[in-house]
């Protein structure tokens, strides 16, 4: 008898060794119900969001329904392209990319035959940019090795036909997260790369910060595709680390872009999003604009916020690293634009606001405040959408842009606001 059960486990093991040999490897071999067909309208939707999903309570109230509530959301949405940062739960990442998959085979988003599903898990599976640039995969996707210069820091990612995960630098996540990037896309991706910031300061070093990129096809024509940058940066007090990522982002953006321009001379439409972390100037009657009363326990302003400071040094060095490096590309048109900025020049759109704060409900997060919020702070625009719009023969042309959601007092997804925006295909 006890022959016979040891027989049956021995091959119980077996079997189990060759399932997890399967599933180890299943990055290499495309499953055959794959029939997602994707259309190509004249214009599509996008979003950036920083959804503050980290696994713990303490610091991340309701992260759990939270996760499962912007999984519902994103896969019910309009929503052709997605950026999103702080997805640092490993089960919300699968909890995303299986309701995102999911929403692919539903009839009203575009024709498919089989079920499409989400066979690569969480960012358990990633491999490093370095060896998957030299290798080929499954679905025909260019993994580019684009890191900046004497950054050699290990960025790890997994990637499908419709999304890219990462990056990360290290095997032991319950050690230290991944950067909690994600790029969402109901468009083909026909090429990925990522790479971690060399420097991060404070509890910053915890996360593999970084930047994620997705050249996305958006039309029938072999070249209709955009370029897509997800990014979030360096937060709290620490801006000369901040910029220093920035520069980090600009040297790896150059990379991409550059051999493009000079074996085609042009470059296709770009997208950069993600929360950068630094406050834009704040509008004339930015208070009554945004829909604030009061802010203090005592329903009193900070006693060291200056309300007429609307300027900020930091911003204005913010910009002004982002024209000078559409200068660096050394292509005229090429010019990099706050899309915010573009459409409604004098509004704070604020996209986050401590949680002191008293408010109104014209403002989005409604009378009860930003309730997600742990942390104090005067409101800040520091999450952006930016721009290209091209210089080839694929070109986009921006149609809106506006906080998400509009009324976060029916959900709040986070104690950020995202942005959406919309773009036509001229």
């Amino acid at each position: 008898m006890k022959k016979k059960n040891l027989s049956a486990c021995f091959l119980t093991v077996i079997i189990m060794f060759f399932i997890f040999l399967i599933c180890s490897c299943r990055q290499e071999t495309a499953p055959e119900a794959l029939c997602y067909r994707p259309s190509y309208p004249a214009s599509f939707e996008i979003l950036s969001q920083n959804a503050m999903l980290i696994p713990l309570e303490a610091v991340a109230p309701l992260y759990r329904q939270r996760a499962s509530l912007l999984a519902e959301k994103l896969a019910g949405s309009g929503f052709n392209i997605a950026g999103l940062q702080e997805i640092f739960w490993d089960k919300s990442q699968n909890m995303i990319l299986d309701a995102w998959h999911e929403s692919l085979n539903s009839p009203g988003g575009a024709s498919s035959i089989d079920r499409f599903e989400n066979i690569y898990g969480n960012i358990k599976n990633a491999r490093d940019v370095d060896a998957l640039s030299s290798e080929e995969n499954a679905w025909g996707i260019n993994i580019i090795d684009a890191r900046p210069g004497g950054n050699s820091k290990t960025a790890r990612i997994t990637f499908g036909p419709y999304y890219v995960l990462g990056p990360d630098t290290s095997f032991i996540n319950f050690l230290k997260q991944d950067s909690g990037l994600l790029i969402l896309s109901r468009y083909p991706i026909i090429a990925a790369s990522a790479f971690c910031f060399s420097d991060l300061s404070g509890t910053d070093r915890l996360a593999g910060k970084g930047v994620l990129y997705a050249r996305i096809k958006v039309g029938i024509k072999e070249d209709d595709y955009i370029h897509f940058f997800n990014t979030h940066l360096q937060s709290h007090n620490h801006p000369e680390t901040r910029f220093k990522n920035l520069e980090e982002l600009f040297d790896f953006a150059g990379k991409i872009l550059l051999p493009e321009l000079n074996a085609m001379g042009h470059i296709n439409p770009v997208i950069m999003v993600g929360d950068f972390n630094v406050s834009a100037d704040m509008p004339a009657g930015w208070i009554e604009k945004a829909g604030i009363v009061s802010a203090g326990k005592d329903a009193e302003m900070p006693d060291d916020f200056d309300i007429t400071a609307n300027k900020s040094g930091e911003f204005a060095k913010f910009i002004e690293l982002f024209n000078t490096f559409s200068k660096s590309i050394g292509h005229d048109p090429f010019i990099i634009k706050d899309l915010w900025s573009e459409f409604f020049p004098q509004e704070p759109g604020f996209t986050w606001i401590g949680k002191e704060w008293k408010l109104t409900d014209k403002n989005p997060y409604g009378k009860d405040g930003n309730t997600v919020a742990l942390e104090e702070g005067p409101p800040q625009r520091i999450d952006y959408i930016f721009y290209f719009q091209g210089s080839g023969k694929t070109l986009i042309k921006p149609s809106g842009i506006s906080l998400f959601p509009q009324n976060a007092q029916d959900f709040q997804i986070s104690d950020h606001l995202g942005l959406q925006a919309g773009f036509t295909l001229d």
